[in-house]
C-alpha cells in the first residue's frame, strides 16, 4: 500500500507541474510566484519520488562498479521488467527497465520545455488563456500524458504478474486499486467487470478460471491509457507449456491499429465499422474525453476538466485542434471562424 500512495503522490507532482505551468496554482498572498520555477519544482519533486537517492555497490568481475539504482517506484519498475523482458542493456549503467528510461527521457523533455518561454503562464503579461494556445505548452501538456501513461506500466506489469500466481489476493487487490478506478472514463463495462473481480470479489478470483477473461479485458483499456502491447512485454512463464498446465492462458494483445472500445464481449470497433485509417480511432476517442470531463465536472474538479477541453486526453494523439473539444467551439460561418458563443 505504501508503493500505491507513493505512485499517486508522485502523480500528483506530475499534474501539479502542468497545473503551475498553466497558471492555475497561483497563490495571491505570494507576490513573488513563478509559475515556471514552480512546475519545475514539481517536476523535480516527482523524480525524487521516482527514484530515491540510492545507489547500489555492484561486483563485477572482482571490480565495484557504482551504478545509479533507485529505490522507490524506480526500483518497482525494475522488478516488473524482469517478470515481462522489458529491459535494455546500456554499456554505462548496464540493464536498466525500459520504463526507467523512458520516464527519465521525458522528464528531461518536460523540464526542457518548462524553459521556454512561451510555455508556463507569465503573471505579469498573460491571461491564464494564452499558454494552451502555444505549441510549446501544447508539447508540454502532451509530453506530461506520455509521462503518465509510462508510470502505469509498472503498476499493469505487477498486477499481471499477481493475477497470473492468483494466490495474493491482496496484492492483486492492491495494484487492481491503481489501475481500475481510471478505465471508468474509457469502458463503463469493462470497468465495471474488473471492479467486481479484482476489487470488489477478490477474494473469489480463481486464475485457472478467470485469468484469460481478465487479462482480456485489461488488454483492451491499454490504448486509452496510452500503451501498448510491446510496453508491456511477454510474461516471462507465458508458454504453451504452462498455459495447458495451469489454464492460464493469455489472449492474444494487438494495439498496433487498437480500438479504444474493444472489449472482451465484442471484437468490432466503431459501431461495428473498423476504420482502415489508424488515426481515425483516436479522432473516434473525443468521446472519451467528453465522459472523462463529465466526471471530473461530477467530482468538482473544474481545472482538470478545462484542460482536457483545451487540449485533449484520449484524442490528442492526431496533433489537430479538430480532433479536441476546444476544436469544436469554432464554427465555420461563410468561410470564416466565429466563435460559437457569440451565435
Amino acid at each position: 500500500m505504501i508503493v500505491l500512495n507513493l505512485w499517486m503522490f508522485a502523480t500528483h507532482k506530475v499534474w501539479s507541474s502542468l497545473a503551475h505551468c498553466r497558471g492555475h496554482y497561483h497563490p495571491s498572498q505570494e507576490m513573488d510566484y513563478n509559475a515556471q520555477e514552480a512546475s519545475i519544482q514539481s517536476l523535480d519533486e516527482f523524480a525524487a519520488y521516482w527514484y530515491g537517492s540510492g545507489f547500489d555497490d555492484l561486483e563485477s568481475e572482482g571490480m565495484t562498479d557504482l551504478r545509479p539504482h533507485g529505490f522507490l517506484l524506480y526500483d518497482l519498475a525494475e522488478r516488473s521488467s524482469n517478470y515481462f523482458g522489458t529491459s535494455l542493456i546500456f554499456s554505462d549503467i548496464g540493464k536498466e527497465a525500459i520504463v526507467n528510461t523512458q520516464v527519465r527521457t521525458l522528464h528531461q523533455k518536460a523540464s526542457l520545455l518548462i524553459l521556454e518561454p512561451s510555455t508556463c503562464h507569465n503573471s505579469d503579461t498573460e491571461s491564464t488563456d494564452l499558454p494552451a494556445k502555444s505549441s510549446s505548452y501544447q508539447e508540454f501538456y502532451k509530453t506530461i500524458q506520455q509521462l503518465i501513461s509510462q508510470m502505469q506500466i509498472p503498476l499493469i506489469q505487477h498486477l499481471i504478474n499477481a493475477l497470473y500466481i492468483g494466490d495474493d489476493k491482496e496484492g492483486i487487490k492492491i495494484y487492481a486499486m491503481s489501475i481500475v478506478p481510471q478505465l471508468i472514463s474509457v469502458s463503463k463495462t469493462v470497468h465495471g467487470y474488473l471492479q467486481s473481480m479484482l476489487i470488489d470479489n477478490v477474494g473469489s478470483y480463481d486464475a485457472e478460471k478467470d485469468f484469460t477473461n481478465v487479462m482480456k479485458a485489461l488488454y483492451s483499456t491499454l490504448v486509452p491509457l496510452g500503451i501498448s502491447c510491446s510496453d508491456i512485454g511477454k510474461y516471462y512463464q507465458a508458454t504453451a507449456t504452462t498455459a495447458t498446465a495451469t489454464g492460464r492462458n493469455f489472449p492474444p494483445c494487438v494495439t498496433s491499429n487498437p480500438s479504444p472500445f474493444s472489449h472482451m464481449f465484442s471484437p468490432h470497433t466503431l459501431a461495428n465499422y473498423d476504420p482502415t485509417t489508424s488515426s481515425t480511432i483516436y479522432t473516434s476517442t473525443i468521446d472519451l474525453d467528453i465522459l472523462q470531463i463529465k466526471i471530473l465536472m461530477k467530482m468538482g474538479e473544474h481545472i482538470a476538466a478545462s484542460w482536457i477541453y483545451e487540449s485533449g486526453r484520449h484524442s490528442f494523439q492526431t496533433g489537430t485542434t479538430s480532433d479536441i473539444l476546444d476544436g469544436f467551439s469554432f464554427l465555420p460561418d461563410n468561410g470564416s471562424s466565429t466563435s460559437s458563443s457569440n451565435n
